[in-house]
Parts: structure tokens; C-alpha cells; sequence
């Protein structure tokens, strides 16, 4: 059952009613003239499309490889436009979002994919890379990511400033919708290495969280969620590190949702701080529900293998909690 449910992250792709909106085209291997009118013209950079689109703007970015900024620029980051719907995963002919490549494993495999990546090096390391490749402020529910591999991230700067938390994404109010993206390899020294929330009533959808850390004294390897009330639906935590709490998502104040989801071999606890609580997920204050999930394999070092709850008022039900170890 885990490694069907593993397979079946399902294609969401998300066309709001209203107006024609005009399509912005991006493919990193375009030889036209770099306007952005076609897919022979397209921008080569995906930075030039955020740059000139507005709210009645669609993105298309087809397979490749984009990168925020140049070698030393980490605090450089993709930012949400409001109302723009961005879109990954072409392969650069296309004529309508339902030619799109959508099966189920198109995503993951070595010939779709459109990645955002932190490494700005581009040396295959996470040292010098960006703080956050993805940042979003104050964006509404029009606001769409879909299609994308996020990777590299490294917000791993001093606590003076947001560069700690949110390797692969930061989300600083607002209600974009981010649907089938691959959240990977990400790495931050405070909170949310994978994506972190605050005051945010951000909606996730056929997600993966594979593979980011919390190192330092941090928390919520997947994602955190302070002061939000997220909406985490079909996605995939697994095998994501805290040092301290929350293993796959840490939720601070929040009242998330999560529903049919997969938590499998997350991990918290190595700092020795608070000696690691809730190798699945961490509930601080809030009232989380979270319904028809599985928690499979999941290990605190301390208390609450796979969910540990403190000044919180969940409510779970119809879950399964298989080989969790505290």
C-alpha cells in the first residue's frame, strides 16, 4: 500500500475561468530573440519572465535547468508575481496546458524535468548557494507554482536576517497555490528547510518533500508553519532531517491541514537541545487536523515517533501509524 500510494501523486494542474491570459514562454535552450513571445523566442532566463509578467500572465518554462542568480548572489530568489500562474515541466512545443507530459512519474524521471535550483555555483555543492530559491510575500490564491523541482537551497545565514530559514521556499503571508512540485536537497540552519510559512494560508497539493535538512538547533525538516493555516493535501514527506523537532513539518501556532498524506522515514533529534520530538510531525499550540494520513517509519529521538503534540488540539482520524520508533 506505501509504494502504491508513493506512485500516485497525481496530476493537478490548476486553470482558473476569467479572461485569455497571455502566455510568457521560458526554455533555457531557445536560440530566437529572447523575447518571450514563443517557444522559438523564449527567454532563456526565468528571472526575465518574473520581470515583465503581471497578473493576467501565464509562465511556461520548459526541461531544464534555472538558477536565481549568478556565482555570490545568495540572497537572489525567484519571487512570486501576484496573480501569475507559473507552470514547469514542458518540453518546449506546446500549445495548450493539457499537453503538458502528466503521468505519474514524469515529474521525477531524467526527461521533463524544469528545475529551480540553489546552486548557483553550479559545482554540485550546497556551500555558496542561494539562501532561498523560491520567495512569495503577500501573494494571493491566483498565484500558482505547478510543475517544478526545487533543489539546492541553502538558508544558512546569521539570525539576523530571514537567510536562516526556507532553503527551498519562503512564504511570507498570502494564498498561492503550489501543486505537484518536488521539494529536494534543500538545507536550512534554523526552521523549514524544505518550505517555511509564516502567516500564511498557503495550499499544497501532490507535493514531495524528499531529503531536506534542518541542521543548527532547527526544526521542521519538510516544512514550517508558523502563525498559518495551511492546506497540505496528497503530498509526500520523506526521508527529511530536523536536528531538533518535527522531522517532516513542525507547526507553530497553526491550524494545517493535512489530508491524505504520506509521512515515511523522517528523522529529528540529533542536537541534543530538545532531544527531538516528533519524527513525523511536531504540533506546538494550534488545532491541526489531520485526517486519512499514514505515518510509516518515522523516528523521534525522544518523544512521539511519528506525531507529538504540545499546547495543541489536534484532531486525527482514520490514519495509520505503522513501525514509528521514539
Amino acid at each position: 500500500m506505501v509504494i502504491k500510494s508513493l506512485l500516485l501523486v497525481c496530476s493537478l494542474f490548476i486553470v482558473l475561468p476569467g479572461q485569455a491570459q497571455n502566455i510568457i514562454y521560458v526554455n533555457d535552450d531557445a536560440n530566437g530573440a529572447n523575447t518571450g513571445l514563443s517557444w522559438f523566442d523564449a527567454y532563456t532566463n526565468l528571472q526575465d519572465a518574473l520581470l515583465e509578467a503581471d497578473s493576467t500572465d501565464q509562465i511556461w518554462v520548459a526541461t531544464g535547468v534555472y538558477y536565481p542568480g549568478e556565482r555570490g548572489e545568495r540572497d537572489h530568489s525567484f519571487k512570486l508575481v501576484n496573480g501569475v500562474k507559473l507552470y514547469g515541466g514542458f518540453r518546449g512545443s506546446e500549445t495548450s496546458l493539457l499537453e503538458r507530459p502528466n503521468d505519474t512519474t514524469s515529474l521525477f524521471s531524467q526527461t521533463y524535468n524544469t528545475i529551480l535550483s540553489g546552486d548557483i555555483n553550479k559545482d554540485g555543492e550546497l556551500i555558496g548557494n542561494s539562501y532561498t530559491v523560491i520567495y512569495s510575500t503577500d501573494t494571493d490564491s491566483t498565484t500558482i507554482l505547478s510543475g517544478f523541482i526545487i533543489s539546492s537551497g541553502n538558508a544558512n545565514g546569521s539570525n539576523s536576517t530571514r537567510h536562516t530559514d526556507g532553503g527551498g521556499m519562503y512564504n511570507n503571508g498570502g494564498t498561492p497555490i503550489i501543486s505537484k512540485c518536488l521539494f529536494t536537497n534543500n538545507q536550512a540552519s534554523r526552521l523549514g528547510a524544505g518550505m517555511f510559512n509564516t502567516e500564511s494560508a498557503i495550499k499544497v497539493i501532490d507535493c514531495v518533500f524528499s531529503n531536506n535538512k534542518v541542521l543548527g538547533n532547527g526544526d521542521g525538516g519538510g516544512i514550517y508553519n508558523s502563525d498559518s493555516d495551511s492546506e497540505i493535501i496528497t503530498c509526500i514527506f520523506q526521508n527529511n532531517l530536523a536536528n531538533d523537532d518535527g522531522g517532516g513539518s513542525y507547526n507553530r501556532n497553526s491550524n494545517v491541514t493535512f489530508s491524505e498524506s504520506i509521512f515515511i522515514g523522517n528523522t529529528c533529534g540529533n542536537s541534543g537541545i530538545h532531544n527531538g520530538e516528533g519524527g513525523g510531525i511536531h504540533n506546538d499550540g494550534g488545532a491541526p487536523k489531520i485526517d486519512r494520513c499514514q505515518f510509516i517509519n518515522n523516528e523521534a529521538s525522544h518523544w512521539g515517533g511519528g506525531i507529538f503534540n504540545d499546547r495543541s488540539s489536534p484532531q486525527v482520524q482514520t490514519c495509520i501509524f505503522n513501525t514509528n520508533h521514539a
